[in-house]
């Protein structure tokens, strides 16, 4: 049996708890069983600036976090469907 990883980028530990985290946990083993790997990572510098915008000197967060699936070749995949459920679910 293989376990999944999963990674999940987040902006920043504000926007991170705006989520529902027992949904976001729930989607998860629904969509990939009960053997999952989850790490939480803060994003980068550069991973913030693609995920926000700066409007008139104000910062405009427009993807709070990111789910992220890894495989055993090294790819990693974004999963934008995974998110928008966890967003749409479990929205605060």
């Amino acid at each position: 049996m293989s376990i999944s990883k999963i990674v999940i980028k987040y902006h920043s530990l504000k926007m991170l708890l705006t989520l529902d985290l027992n949904r976001l946990i729930m989607v998860l083993i629904k969509k990939y069983g009960n053997d999952i790997n989850i790490n939480i990572i803060v994003m980068n510098n550069e991973e913030r600036a693609i995920s926000s915008d700066i409007t008139n000197g104000i910062t405009l967060i427009n993807e709070r976090f990111w789910i992220l699936e890894t495989y055993k070749n090294g790819d990693i995949i974004r999963k934008k469907e995974i998110e928008q459920k966890i967003i749409s679910e479990g929205q605060k």
